[in-house]
């Protein structure tokens, strides 16, 4: 499979291409190249299975990078490690990336691919709960003069203040995680969370506030804006928190903040000029 390089704006991407198509209308020719990051060559398309106990007790992140040894790849890891003992996680028919995902998974965090270079980041979905996502300062304020578009989707589920976090494996731990204790807010109670790597406060802790963050009420928004350095806008990145500004409504709503889920980029020749913009997906909570 070939690799391109893409440069935008400085910025840098190696796209391992997958599958190509083409379109022929006279002098017009155009094509298409569909393609992933070089770490998809962790998944199931690419690489080797395992199955087996892990014997020896070590960290998630020790266990997490243990998935790339021999492999010319590595992980960095960015969020709550915990300790699992031996003989506590198993696997089963599963690649690299599969296990990774797992362990990030279980403390409800993501994996991310760096742009070019061979490497994994494991990184916090939620570095605050979404309850406190507004008395957090934000990477970048973005004014409501360089915003493009706007479109938001509304998203209701229960206000949880307690869930069940409990492991399934023989050096299990659980507990109740709770967002207060005040009595008026003891229910309902989200979903429980199970999972054979909870064996640590630590991560019981990290999946429980991701599990409350998920309830409640939520907005979707999709913002269209320039990537231009010179305007100070520089390009998204995933779980940074972001300010978006935007006229004074009747209402006296004046825009929002939120965490950032999703980044893609838009390259245009416009008048023999290149024009860039990026469309982040933001996800803000609208609840106390």
């Amino acid at each position: 499979d070939a690799i391109v390089t893409i440069n935008i704006n400085g910025h840098r991407w190696d796209c391992l291409i997958e599958s190509y198509s083409d379109t022929r209308k006279f002098v017009n020719y155009s094509y298409t190249l569909k393609g992933r990051s070089i770490t998809s060559k962790l998944s199931r398309d690419y690489a080797s299975r395992k199955t087996g106990i892990v014997a020896q007790a070590q960290s998630a992140a020790q266990l997490a990078q243990a998935q790339l040894a021999l492999l010319p790849y590595t992980l960095e890891y960015q969020s709550v490690s915990w300790l699992i003992p031996g003989n506590t996680y198993t696997v089963s028919e599963a690649t690299p990336i599969d296990t990774i995902m797992d362990i990030a998974h279980a403390a409800g965090n993501f994996v991310e691919s760096h742009p070019y270079e061979p490497k994994l980041y494991i990184k916090n979905r939620w570095p605050v709960g979404a309850w406190d996502i507004n008395n957090q300062t934000p990477i970048v304020t973005v004014p409501s003069s360089l915003v493009i578009g706007i479109t938001g989707q509304k998203q209701i589920k229960d206000k949880c203040n307690s869930v069940a976090v409990s492991g399934t494996s023989n050096n299990a731990k659980g507990a109740i995680v709770r967002r207060t204790t005040a009595g008026s807010y003891l229910m309902p109670e989200a979903s429980a969370r199970t999972h054979e790597l909870y064996t640590a406060i630590e991560v019981l802790r990290e999946a429980g506030i991701a599990a409350l963050s998920e309830t409640g009420k939520h907005k979707s928004e999709t913002v269209e804006l320039p990537w231009d350095d010179t305007l100070q806008m520089p390009l998204g990145e995933l779980g940074q928190i972001w300010s978006i500004s935007e006229p004074v409504t009747p209402a006296g709503y004046n825009g929002f903040k939120g965490i950032i889920t999703g980044v893609s980029v838009k390259a245009n020749l416009e008048n023999d000029a290149v024009a860039v913009t990026q469309t982040l997906t933001m996800d803000t909570y609208l609840d106390d």
